[in-house]
């Protein structure tokens, strides 16, 4: 019977196994300790060894491996037993030697039959032990292939390896002996170096891959008659696991032999041996499977019985519970109900008199005050702004919880309404004077789709943050493409709950992603409260408030309107050294083009002195100066500017333009501008002088120090283009550029005959002075319906369709158009004018026939490129000339209530300058014509109010955004929008609150305008 060696340190346990084993019929012997399990087996070699694989004074797997590292050991096979479940201690066993591991917890059956098929599948010791002459198992009965051309030595080989048992086959060339391979099974294969046909290096190699091909182990042998290291090296690298010399004595060269033999036996025998512990373990794992499966279907059947009834029970509380979660639900939209119509009812209770309290302190404000009555309604008026912040903030964040919050998807310019949200808040950084900057990296692309408001307010709010926690130094917001990691994050966040792919899907824009960090300089955020700043109504700590104010809404609302963005926000700070917040937005990649400004060429090559003493302010300015192909130098100081002046006039090369920053420490911008003005040696160059917000004064220094252009800073890329290219070419800024054709001697374009349907007064005169200020003849109408009438008797190259319009709005007219071209043959280009921003109203204006469209306020070159692109090719009819259509402006009744502050923060003439041909002048004509007409659209905003017209209401707040918008009247564009979005939804429940916002806008503006030009029939009386 089978001796078994059980290593096991616990006496419990090993009384428990002997008992088992004993009882099946196996001698046992017990070890309990390392040392003592080597002694055993050096004594008496066991059959098998049952070790524990966790000894007291030793590991299990070291006696594991000493036993297989010994030869005359290292066939015992090895059954270690281990209480751990887990994979890698199983993983160790096998690693360390042993033939196959089982857990402690298996049964009695399992381990019986486990030891039955290792002893199964073990080389026979005893066999081993009786022949003394070989004294090892795994030489006898060896196969050896000899392979030489030399039938001498092949003789004298054979014969010296039959006398020690092997059976040896001969062959006298490389082809006969890789012939033997596929004929016969050998375990080595003995190869002579030199023989003719083919030398022993090649038939080792080809060997070596028969051998791979067919998975089999095949020993090879490499004999020479030369012994150096050239030779040893070209048998190992064909294969061969072991090289002799011919001039080696027998005995080393059958020592080689035996050695090799034993190792490809040893190997054949260990892959036997794995073999058939697979098929084993297959086996018990396939009858434990049975078991269990037999098991599972009693159990089964057993529990089918009490099935029937337990569904039944489940089926009436299901029936319950689902009565329950329709009242639940019930009360749940109730609830969101009363707390839309609280929100709805605070809005309009808080906005009112909020709106009253600020309008009138304004008011009160522009009288003759004492100087602590204006500081107290300047107080006043910081609370009630401060409030109605509060009251911004926690309507946005209920939107967004809600679900309600949709984001607009427009083109805009990515570089002007990021400069303008700068300028807005310019002011706050300049009472604290601090630097504020903004650097755009040329590479980012300049016209995206997205919503820009939102964009506006993220950066507002992260600027503001900056602006409010840091006392001194600068604020810098960068602008570049995001890397590659972030672009592959922001796909893997779109594919997440998308549907399944459709058409749509297919056709989306071309996407684009920005990185944007806002840096300042500081008190810092710690560590451990950096994530809560994100958090609603979360502070980095508790004092801030007291401090610094705030409702920690701000970084709430820009952290979700960041991921509505498909973007993410997160910070970097250090305490005392200031913070910088990053975050990431997708935009779309709009079809317009960005034009060419006009006079560029002009510019190359144009020496500009950049002097600022913030080397942020060098680095941006000197980037945007390069971008437009000009060559700016850069000084720090207002001493190095006027020695580089001197530098160049010297040189004959004196500066035409100089970028000069108005505060320097020792020497500021007008002590610069002075010394420039009073030196003619220095040539007289153009100066723009960069000022912070808030400082009028610095306006006037300019005028008296003869500089052409005083700019608030961060200067707008464009804006900062048009004064350089106003002061040098000595033109208005405002003023519109010739239609001459190019410098290259391109021929003026043809006249065209254009109908212009369009119901808004101030849009009428825009595109008019656009139009003919081209050469273009203009026939205006009021609607759709008298457009499409026109279009019947009259002949036009091309039609400029307003959207919004009353009797038939522009969409109708189109189809209209289209319906009667069916008919008589023909295709008018159609261009639609509108300001609409919700997501499918461009897709509305291409299904209505439409060929493109153009955003209001309306923009001179994306006019008349759109123009450029649609009309058709052939040259217009030659036809007599005719007068454009104007409309003629209206005088207004006087209205003197509601609130007003200084003009230019309510409305920009310079900015309705740049879009109204006639300049400055024609803007201030035409202010009339705008209160005249915001009158009107209000007037009908209530008429549609009180007969429930949706549309009319529409219509009325589309036309006050539109014209609002050309004179940058911010506050009332946007309160218009908001009234046009709740005609557009239908929702007339909120239109009376929207209504007294709107009017009190309006008010504001007017008196705005009043109190910078006079009441109305003065201005008019005054224009005249």
């Amino acid at each position: 019977m089978a001796d078994i060696l059980l290593v096991e340190d616990s006496r419990v346990q090993a009384l428990t196994y002997r008992r088992l084993l004993e009882g099946a019929g196996y001698t046992v012997r017990h070890a309990a300790s390392a040392e003592e399990a080597f002694r055993v087996c050096i004594e008496s070699t066991p059959d098998l060894v049952l070790l524990d694989q966790y000894l007291g004074d030793k590991s299990g797997l070291e006696v594991c491996r000493r036993l297989k590292g010994d030869m005359t050991l290292q066939v015992i096979p090895i059954l270690a037993l281990t209480g751990s479940h887990k994979d890698r201690d199983h993983l160790a066993a096998l690693q360390a030697g042993a033939d196959q591991f089982l857990s402690k917890e298996s049964t009695d059956e399992q381990l019986l039959a486990v030891v039955v098929g290792l002893l199964k599948n073990a080389v026979p010791i005893d066999a081993v032990e009786v022949e003394a002459d070989s004294a090892d198992a795994f030489l006898r009965g060896g196969k050896l292939l000899a392979i030489d051309d030399s039938r001498t030595y092949l003789s004298e080989l054979s014969k010296k390896l039959g006398e020690c048992g092997f059976n040896v086959k001969t062959a006298t060339s490389g082809p006969e002996g890789l012939a033997h391979l596929d004929q016969e099974a050998f375990h080595i294969a003995i190869i002579d170096v030199v023989m003719p046909e083919m030398d022993g290096f090649e038939v080792c190699r080809r060997a070596r891959a028969w051998a791979d091909a067919n998975q089999k182990h095949l020993g090879l042998l490499i004999l020479s008659g030369q012994e150096n290291r050239s030779v040893l090296l070209q048998s190992l690298d064909s294969g061969a696991d072991d090289f002799v010399s011919k001039s080696q004595d027998m005995e080393v060269i059958l020592a080689h032999v035996t050695s090799l033999i034993r190792r490809v036996r040893m190997m054949r025998h260990i892959q036997a041996i794995n073999q058939k512990a697979i098929q084993q373990e297959l086996a018990l794992r396939q009858a434990e499977f049975q078991r269990h499966q037999a098991e599972d279907q009693a159990e089964h059947l057993k529990a089918r019985a009490a099935l029937y009834d337990e569904l039944e029970k489940v089926a009436c509380e299901l029936k319950q519970s689902k009565q329950e979660l329709e009242i639940a639900k019930e009360a749940a939209e109730q609830a969101s109900r009363a707390k839309s119509e609280f929100l709805a009812n605070m809005s309009h209770e808080i906005r009112t008199p909020m709106n009253g309290v600020i309008g009138m302190t304004e008011l009160l404000m522009s009288t003759k005050l004492t100087n602590d009555q204006l500081e107290y309604l300047n107080m006043v008026k910081q609370s009630a702004e401060s409030l109605l912040r509060l009251l911004n903030d926690i309507l946005d964040f209920s939107k967004i919880e809600a679900g309600k919050l949709d984001l607009e998807s427009i083109d805009f310019s990515l570089r002007k309404r990021i400069g303008n949200a700068m300028q807005s808040i310019a002011l706050k950084a300049a009472e604290k004077d601090l630097e504020l900057a903004c650097h755009i990296l040329p590479d980012v692309p300049d016209m995206v789709i997205g919503d820009p408001g939102r964009l506006r307010q993220i950066v507002v709010n992260l600027v503001g943050n900056s602006i409010k926690f840091t006392e001194e130094g600068e604020i810098v917001v960068t602008v570049e493409l995001a890397p590659d990691e972030e672009i592959e994050r922001a796909k893997s966040v779109d594919k997440i709950g998308e549907d399944t792919p459709t058409e749509a899907d297919s056709a989306k824009e071309p996407q684009v992603c920005l990185h944007i960090t806002v840096r300042d300089t500081g008190i810092g955020i710690p560590p451990e409260k950096q994530q809560q700043v994100f958090e609603a109504f979360g502070q980095a700590d508790a004092s801030t408030t007291r401090k610094y104010g705030g409702t920690g809404l701000g970084l709430a609302i820009s952290s979700q309107l960041v991921a509505m963005m498909g973007g993410r926000i997160w910070l970097e700070s250090k305490v005392g050294y200031g913070t910088t917040f990053h975050f990431t937005v997708n935009l779309g990649l709009s079809s317009e083009e960005l034009l060419e400004p006009e006079d560029i060429a002009s510019l190359e090559q144009l020496p500009v002195l950049v002097v600022d003493n913030n080397e942020t302010n060098r680095l941006i300015y000197s980037e945007m100066l390069t971008n437009w192909r000009m060559k700016p130098i850069s000084v720090g100081s207002g001493k190095d500017a006027l020695a580089e002046l001197h530098r160049a006039a010297d040189e004959e090369h004196p500066y035409r333009l100089i970028l000069l920053d108005c505060i320097m420490p020792e020497m500021d911008g007008f002590e610069v501008a002075q010394q420039i003005e009073v030196d003619p040696t220095l040539g007289k160059p153009k100066i723009i002088m960069l000022s912070s917000a808030g400082r009028p004064e610095n306006t006037n220094r300019c005028h008296k120090l003869g500089i052409q252009r005083c700019m608030v800073k961060p200067a707008i890329q464009s804006d900062l283009l048009d004064a350089i290219q106003s002061v040098l070419f000595e033109r208005q800024l405002s003023q519109l550029p010739k239609s001459t054709g190019s410098k290259s001697g391109r021929d003026r374009k043809q006249p065209l005959r254009i109908l212009l349907a369009e119901d808004g007064l101030i849009n009428q005169h825009v595109a008019v002075g656009f139009l003919g200020a081209e050469g273009h003849d203009v026939v205006v109408v009021n609607n759709g319906r008298e457009a499409v009438e026109t279009f019947e008797v009259q002949e036009f190259d091309v039609v400029l369709m307003d959207v919004q319009m009353p009797e038939m709005d522009g969409l109708e007219a189109t189809s209209e158009i289209r319906r009667r071209e069916e008919t008589r043959g023909g295709h008018i280009p159609i261009i639609a004018m509108t300001a609409n921003a919700m997501k499918g109203d461009r897709e509305k204006c291409l299904d209505a026939g439409m060929d493109g469209y153009v955003a209001k306020p309306i923009d001179r070159k994306h006019l008349l490129k759109a123009l450029a692109e649609f009309v058709r090719k052939a040259p217009p009819k030659e036809r007599e000339p005719t007068t454009p259509m104007v409309p003629q402006s209206h005088s207004m009744s006087d209205s003197k209530n509601g609130s007003a502050e200084p003009g230019a923060s309510i409305f920009s003439l310079e900015a309705a300058a740049s879009c109204i041909p006639g300049g400055v002048e024609m803007a201030k004509k035409m202010l009339p014509t705008l209160l005249k007409e915001c009158t009107q659209q209000l007037e009908e905003i209530r008429t549609g109010l009180s007969v429930q017209d949706s549309k009319r209401i529409q219509r009325g707040a589309h036309t006050i955004k539109s014209s609002a918008g050309v004179f940058a009247a911010k506050r009332l564009e946007q309160t218009a929008w908001d009234m046009e979005k709740i005609g557009r939804d239908g929702d007339l429940s909120a239109v009376p609150e929207a209504l007294e916002l709107l009017q009190a806008e309006f008010l504001a503006l007017q008196n705005a305008i009043d109190s910078e030009y006079g009441p109305v029939s003065e201005m008019e009386e005054w224009l005249s």
